[in-house]
């Protein structure tokens, strides 16, 4: 007497396989991609910040230009400000932070290459501390993705608009930040 015994092995079919690796695949990369677009959208909030900060500081080195002018007795409230530097030129101009009597054309578009911002850390204690700052490329630095473009705008002899325009690259997007501000000949009745 044999007795036959037959053991019913079952294991995983290549299908179940494949369908329980989908979902396993399908149950991280969700999350994944979740997270790969929050750090995206932190790195283009960074920047979106630093290119508003750079853009009003076009506005205000144009107003203390302006101040220096009426305060050291120049020819004009609008020396070194309007003519030679190109601020009143359609291409624009820079100012170079750590002097403040250093306006430039920023040259033609579209790369407008000396308008391009700096970041310059010389002098900074530790990488880390971010205090160090944006300058034009005479001043040195390594190259970012920045742009910053004043343009002075004649409305009438004592107003003239200031428009400080920054645009940077994005992966294959150029963003662009503009304020708008006016400058008046307050000084000339002093």
């Amino acid at each position: 007497m044999h007795k036959v015994i037959t053991l019913n092995k079952r294991g995983f079919t290549l299908i179940e396989t494949l369908v329980a690796i989908s979902i396993l695949l399908l149950s991280i990369l969700g999350p994944m991609t979740f997270a790969a677009q929050g750090i995206q959208n932190t790195y283009y909030a960074r920047d979106q910040i630093v290119a508003f900060y750079l853009a009003q500081e076009g506005i205000e080195l144009v107003r203390a230009k302006r101040d220096d002018n009426a305060l050291s007795g120049a020819a004009s409230w609008l020396t070194d400000i309007t003519g030679s530097t190109g601020c009143d030129s359609a291409d624009g101009c820079g100012v170079e932070v750590q002097n403040q009597d250093v306006f430039v054309p920023c040259g033609a578009s579209p790369g407008y290459a000396n308008c391009r911002m700096y970041y310059d850390a010389s002098g900074v204690s530790s990488p880390s501390s971010h205090r160090g700052i944006y300058v034009l490329p005479a001043g040195g630095g390594v190259a970012t993705t920045f742009v910053r473009r004043i343009q002075v705008q004649s409305v009438s002899a004592n107003e003239y608009d200031v428009v400080s325009v920054v645009s940077w690259q994005t992966a294959r997007l150029t963003k662009t930040i503009t304020v708008r501000s006016k400058i008046f000949n307050q000084y000339d009745n002093l």
